[in-house]
């Protein structure tokens, strides 16, 4: 070799590649997820899933005005409910969910969908009733109508009446009123004033129709409430004489205005129509 040769144009070159770092990708499939109303607070409620073409360790987060329902796990991507969901208050809303590679960050908007639950029970729109009917009035008459409400949806909010109770409690009065699906009460049989009863109290109840809550399928039902129904007599008995015959004698020289004879009716109608 020659001595003054540089010996650096010898050596050979080398020529390095860097690939970039490819950021991080969301499954296609964490976009919306569907979580039931009565999640218990601290369950898992999803997972946030991504992949890393360069196997970069992952860090996952939730971000937004919703966030506070969730805890993350940063490094898993397990996410756990940290606040109670309620159908009714808030059915849906959204999140921002993020990865990072730790040079990229990746964020997406994730839908929440809450499913409603069978966990409230049926609220009669007032808690004392009560009205006045005639003894006359027909069978199948209205007597009275109630409202309840239940904020489920589908058949656990679909409202059934019951009467629980009637008082006085007697063979007849048990079947004397019915009540309809739409709330309303109806004269099932007849009414007397002076044979039967005066006055009626009836113990109601309302149930929805059955749903989910807390992995059971079941039925919530109101608390009683009472309907105070007085029957208002009517002239509807004749008067009736005490006694079958009645005979007496008068002198006939008696001066005008001796009484003769005195006679007595009853009336059973009572109150006004007594007399």
């Amino acid at each position: 070799m020659d001595q003054d040769q540089d010996p650096r144009l010898l050596l050979p070159a080398f020529t390095v590649s860097v690939a970039a770092n490819v950021a991080p990708t969301f499954l296609s499939n964490m976009t919306s997820v569907t979580l039931p109303e009565d999640l218990p607070v601290g369950a898992e409620a999803f997972w946030l899933i991504a992949v890393d073409q360069d196997q970069d360790p992952l860090t996952y987060g939730i971000s937004g005005s919703y966030a506070y329902f969730f805890i993350v796990i940063p490094t898993t991507g397990e996410v756990k409910l940290a606040s109670p969901l309620d159908y009714e208050t808030l059915d849906w809303f959204s999140v921002t969910i993020s990865v990072s590679d730790g040079l990229n960050s990746v964020q997406r908007q994730m839908q929440v969908i809450v499913e409603d639950r069978n966990d409230n029970a049926p609220v009669f729109q007032n808690t004392g009733f009560s009205t006045n009917i005639s003894e006359t009035l027909p069978v199948g008459s209205l007597v009275f109508s109630v409202l309840a409400v239940d904020k489920d949806t589908g058949s656990a909010g679909a409202v059934v009446y019951y009467i629980e109770r009637v008082i006085p409690s007697t063979s007849d009065s048990e079947h004397l009123f019915k009540i309809l699906l739409n709330g309303s009460i109806i004269l099932n049989g007849s009414l007397s004033y002076n044979n039967k009863s005066a006055f009626y109290q009836l113990e109601l109840k309302a149930c929805d129709s059955g749903g989910w809550y807390q992995n059971n399928f079941i039925i919530q039902c109101s608390s009683p409430v009472f309907l105070s129904i007085s029957v208002i007599d009517q002239p509807d008995l004749d008067p009736q004489f005490v006694r079958e015959s009645y005979s007496a004698s008068v002198a006939e020289d008696a001066p005008q205005g001796t009484s003769v004879l005195k006679v007595e009716a009853v009336d059973r109608d009572k109150g006004i129509n007594d007399r």
